[in-house]
């Protein structure tokens, strides 16, 4: 029998991020999301330049990101939440994809009540 070793419930969730990362910017989408932080699916030759050499994320490592997560609010709208993230995981799934975990440090603002509003809804 295996055992969850996840702290919180992951929730399968396409939203649009923009993740600020050293000096690069750009665009992707999440497969996964949870309270404390989601996995994104990057692609293209950016995501392959930043990525390629994160592929063994050390625990402890201080890798960060600026990342703005775009979540549906009523009447077809976005709620546009900002938070500083640091990556957990970087695995690759093709030559220039890769899967990445972020785990959420901190939310500006009241973002935070908002994530936590959206989490809520995926149960």
């Amino acid at each position: 029998m295996k055992t969850e070793r996840r702290v919180v419930a992951r929730y399968r969730a396409k939203l649009d991020v923009q993740i600020d990362m050293n000096e690069y910017s750009f665009e992707a989408v999440s497969m996964e999301v949870s309270l404390r932080g989601l996995r994104i699916v990057c692609e293209g030759l950016l995501a392959n330049k930043i990525f390629s050499r994160y592929l063994q994320v050390t625990p402890g490592e201080n890798i960060t990101a600026n990342i703005q997560i775009k979540i549906p609010r009523q009447h077809d709208l976005n709620d546009t939440l900002k938070c500083n993230t640091r990556v957990i995981s970087v695995n690759r799934i093709s030559q220039s994809s890769y899967v990445v975990g972020f785990n959420i440090i901190d939310f500006d603002g009241d973002a935070m009540e908002s994530w936590e509003a959206y989490i809520a809804k995926r149960h």
